[in-house]
């Protein structure tokens, strides 16, 4: 019992000490967390000082941004009105491009169709080109050059195909009288007319050309034979025997034609062309107004020629070519009061070839402006070596041809020779002939003024053969008047001979002209010019021409 007493005191005892215990643990418990508390407490109050701190600091960060902030917005506003005044500036220089742009565009319009209008005049002056270069201007007819091309073409075909070509050269009889009847306006329109019927007798395959003045050209395709091409040529003969109506007025004229067939009168268009002209002089020799068909004999001639030809370039060179001269005499004193110089070629194979086989190949080559330069020159040395030998001095008569006369150089060249020469213009006679007075008027005028002005004699050759004008013979600055042969042959054969050698003297005596009667030959041709007072002569009947030192000879006796 007692020990239960004593477990129960202590257990009383226990429990009261961990009460205290408990208690003073307690209150321990409770001054730690007071401390701890105010600990805390502090903690929190310096976190929130530190807080403050940060947030003033924060406060002070972010016033300096806002300034910062202030200050870029500022910077903006200002770059966005330096952006918005650019941009004024750019959209009125795109309003200012946007106008220079449509000066621009309105600019290259005009110039694309300045342009275009520039590729139409250039074609169209191409196409007239072409037009000048392959057609006549009168008639629109092929010209040379463009039969000359079509020609070739068909020529190689007609190899190749075993085919005939046929060539008809044609040339209007008597057309100068024509021409100076009808004036320069109405000669074109009636070659117009001409031109409409030959292009209406032909086939619509043929080709007809139209060469210049009154000559033409027709090439007939794929013919069956050299009869049928004269078939033609005198179809067109026929057809000329109606007149050709120009202005209400009827004009006759009269066609030689000259006929070649391809490959029998020649393998080239030159051949062709060449052989068919030489066939059309043949009908002209033979009374015009017909055709005749290319033979061998002509073709011998042309080759002959072209040898001739060949030879004259070296002639020169070669020193083969010599002036021959035929005194011309008074017929009142029968002494020699001039020379005509006549040129003469000493060919090294066929030996002395006479100037009526060459001159015409000469002016064809254009071989004579040379050749009449060297004549000129070799005359007038000649003249002043005679002179200054103390021979009488006598004037001497040079030709010119129609070649030597168109030469826009001629006055330079006769003014280089006297001076050369020192011989005076008086003692130099310049013969034109009668055709070449009738070329161009106008500048014939102006040339021989020159040459009277220098003191050169001029005077007409052939007078009378061509289809003479009178008034040209009023125009022309001339000195004397030539009678050709032909009219001197005429003597005691044909009265009408006769009376032109009259007329002609006669005329040139009222218009103060001297007169020279060349070719005379016979005593009755002398006596008949004496008596009609013809002042000077030259011919066989006296002197036949002569080289330079024979010349010489007989002027010393002359004198």
């Amino acid at each position: 019992m007692f020990i239960v007493k004593m477990m129960g005191e202590l257990c009383r005892m226990n429990n009261k000490f961990g009460k205290k215990t408990e208690d003073h643990l307690n209150k321990n418990d409770k001054k730690s967390k007071k401390k701890e508390k105010k600990a805390n407490v502090k903690a929190e109050l310096a976190n929130a000082k530190q807080e403050i701190a940060d947030q003033k600091e924060e406060k002070s960060d972010m016033q300096a941004a806002l300034l910062k902030a202030d200050q870029e917005i500022a910077n903006q506003v200002g770059e966005k009105a330096d952006i918005q005044a650019e941009l004024v500036i750019v959209n009125k220089e795109v309003d200012n491009q946007k106008e220079e742009k449509a000066d621009v565009v309105a600019e290259l319009a005009i110039t694309i169709k300045e342009l275009a209008n520039q590729i139409t005049l250039r074609k169209e002056a191409l196409e007239k080109i072409e037009r000048i270069m392959h057609y006549d201007s009168l008639t629109s007819l092929p010209n040379r050059a463009m039969l000359e091309e079509k020609l070739q073409h068909e020529i190689n075909i007609a190899k190749d195909q075993d085919k005939r070509i046929g060539i008809l050269f044609l040339d209007l009889d008597g057309f100068k009288p024509v021409r100076n009847t009808l004036g320069q306006f109405q000669e074109g329109e009636f070659i117009k007319v001409v031109a409409t019927r030959l292009t209406n007798l032909v086939q619509e395959s043929d080709i007809v050309a139209r060469l210049g003045g009154d000559k033409f050209i027709i090439m007939v395709q794929n013919p069956e034979s050299s009869e049928y091409v004269r078939k033609v040529a005198n179809k067109i003969i026929s057809a000329f025997r109606q007149p050709f109506e120009v202005n209400q007025n009827e004009i006759y004229v009269t066609v030689s034609i000259g006929i070649s067939v391809f490959p029998t009168d020649g393998k080239t268009h030159e051949d062709l062309i060449k052989n068919a002209e030489l066939a059309m002089y043949k009908a002209k020799e033979k009374g015009k107004n017909q055709s005749v068909l290319c033979t061998t004999i002509m073709k011998d001639i042309i080759r002959e020629n072209m040898k001739l030809s060949n030879g004259l370039y070296k002639a020169l060179e070669r020193d083969e070519l010599e002036v021959y001269y035929q005194p011309q005499i008074s017929l009142d004193t029968k002494k020699i009061v001039g020379l005509e110089a006549l040129l003469r070629w000493n060919h090294p194979v066929l030996g002395m070839v006479p100037p009526g086989k060459f001159i015409f190949l000469a002016e064809q080559n254009g071989l004579i402006i040379p050749i009449g330069k060297w004549v000129l020159h070799t005359v007038c040395k000649q003249n002043k070596t005679w002179q200054e030998a103390g021979l009488k001095p006598i004037r001497i008569a040079v030709n010119l041809s129609i070649i030597q006369f168109q030469n826009l150089e001629i006055m330079n060249q006769i003014n280089e020779v006297l001076e050369s020469t020192k011989l005076l213009p008086k003692y130099l006679e310049l013969e034109i002939t009668e055709s070449i007075a009738m070329r161009d008027t106008v500048y014939i005028i102006d040339v021989l003024n020159t040459f009277q002005k220098l003191g050169i004699y001029i005077s007409i050759d052939d007078f009378g053969t061509e289809f003479s004008s009178l008034q040209y013979l009023k125009l022309l600055p001339i000195n004397r008047i030539k009678i050709p042969m032909p009219f001197i042959q005429g003597i005691n054969v044909d009265k009408r001979d006769e009376w032109i050698i009259e007329t002609i003297i006669v005329l040139a005596r009222k218009m103060g002209l001297a007169v020279i009667a060349e070719g005379v030959e016979t005593r009755q041709q002398d006596s008949f010019l004496k008596k009609r007072l013809c002042g000077e002569i030259q011919g066989y009947y006296y002197y036949k021409p002569m080289p330079a030192k024979d010349i010489e000879m007989l002027l010393q006796t002359n004198s």
